[in-house]
């Protein structure tokens, strides 16, 4: 997600998850030229996990599916007396928005102009650390800070995984509806995602 916010928005997507499902039965498939990622990319060290920079494009691969790509605007949106950038996925056919900022180390954002603000990348990402999207949609846990994840495109060091569970509603006792294990790399952002062991989306450029 990246996946969708443009997180959830990018993981909360029916769409999307559709698409990343089907990508999930592709990917069971042996695919040529996967042997091995072409090249190794380290993280940058002074920058955080999800970078804002506007104007910025960024391409990714639905792994058997198509390619959507995420865009952030050029200019700030002030929500409750706060400055957001708008960041769009565009599916080529429907798009969808999330707003974020910079809190300190941490990135927040919020799914609708509207909604409370959820956390994407927590202040000192630590193993173990869980938190939950305002709305409890979502739990989210860190599971390292410090994991490699390959891809056609390359080998990316360092990376922070979190793993991603959509809840069911309360009155379901909290039921796990699906399970993403996402990877994200200082200065290159959000990189790609897991389900069941097998990569289903990555970043192209």
């Amino acid at each position: 997600m990246q996946l969708s916010p443009a997180y959830r928005s990018r993981l909360a997507s029916k769409k999307l998850r559709a698409l990343l499902y089907a990508g999930l039965l592709c990917a069971m498939m042996p695919l040529p030229g996967w042997a091995q990622a072409p090249k190794t990319c380290a993280p940058v060290t002074d920058k955080p996990y999800h970078p804002l920079e506007p104007g910025s494009r960024i391409k990714y691969q639905i792994v058997g599916g198509p390619t959507y790509q995420m865009l952030v605007d050029t200019k700030t949106v002030s929500l409750s007396g706060k400055s957001y950038l708008k960041q769009t996925i565009d599916y080529g056919t429907s798009q969808s928005v999330a707003y974020y900022r910079q809190e300190g180390a941490a990135t927040v954002y919020r799914a609708k102009p509207e909604d409370a603000e959820s956390t994407e990348i927590p202040v000192q990402p630590q193993k173990g650390q869980v938190w939950y999207e305002a709305d409890s949609t979502w739990r989210y846990t860190i599971v390292s800070t410090a994991e490699e994840l390959s891809t056609p495109v390359c080998r990316y060091t360092d990376c922070l995984h979190i793993q991603a569970e959509q809840l069911g509603p309360k009155a379901e006792g909290r039921v796990v509806r699906a399970v993403f294990q996402q990877y994200f790399q200082r200065g290159s952002g959000y990189v790609g995602t897991q389900m069941a062991g097998k990569l289903v989306t990555y970043r192209l450029d």
